[in-house]
């Protein structure tokens, strides 16, 4: 297809996710197609491909589609899922051999365009020598958004995924996503109906987090100050 048939596509989507009265759509992939042994996303051809500039163009292009019908995106899966070979879904991934910087490129490109950026469950040596992206304040605060200038809202990717229900319990993980800067933390319930987590249960972790300090009361504020400032492009 040429642009202008990408960009009547893009938007005859838009146009039928507003009709339906979604306004968030959790998309563009922005992961590089770098590695032909990658499942999860050359094998099942979500990315737009290995040159940065080209992947920030559809970026770009599938953003500008969605807001014509008031509908928000995230840019995904950050610090880069394309050079991975194991399924976050399924359990720990770890890229620290694979992973090359060339894969925060679209990030950077696409940071002040970007309505939310979700952050993956990878594990990655060279940027969090304990945590995975979805739970390192050094990915998420320091490299995102100190480094990158990313101003925006942050969420995170299915926090009951396998990378990380397998080695965090839920209070623990609710945590470190808050300290590490994540502004939304994503509870998906349909991997597994039997952990199924009401929002009244994970609202009574996170004051009990607040109470105890663990959590900072400021965090909580700015993640609903940007959260407020994204509800506006509505």
């Amino acid at each position: 297809m040429n642009q202008s048939q990408i960009q009547a596509t893009y938007t005859k989507m838009s146009a039928e996710l507003a009709s339906v009265g979604i306004n968030y759509d959790l998309a563009p992939v922005v992961d590089l197609d770098i590695n032909p042994k990658n499942h999860v996303i050359h094998g099942l051809g979500r990315s737009f491909g290995a040159d940065p500039k080209t992947v920030a163009k559809y970026a770009s292009t599938f953003i500008d589609a969605m807001h014509t019908h008031g509908v928000l995106t995230a840019i995904k899966h950050f610090p880069g899922h394309g050079s991975s070979l194991g399924d976050t879904h399924k359990g720990f991934v770890d890229v620290t051999e694979l992973w090359d910087s060339i894969e925060l490129e679209p990030y950077a490109l696409l940071k002040d365009k970007a309505d939310t950026v979700m952050v993956a469950h990878v594990f990655n040596q060279r940027l969090d020598k304990t945590y995975p992206a979805s739970l390192s304040y050094n990915t998420i605060t320091t490299l995102l958004r100190q480094k990158i200038g990313y101003e925006g809202v942050v969420i995170t990717d299915d926090l009951q995924m396998g990378a990380i229900s397998k080695k965090y319990g839920l209070k623990s993980t609710l945590q470190l996503a808050i300290n590490a800067g994540d502004d939304i933390l994503l509870i998906c319930n349909q991997l597994n109906p039997k952990q199924a987590k009401s929002s009244k249960v994970l609202v009574e972790m996170i004051m009990a987090l607040l109470q105890s300090g663990k959590v900072k009361e400021t965090q909580i504020a700015k993640a609903y100050q940007r959260i407020q400032k994204l509800k506006q492009k509505l």
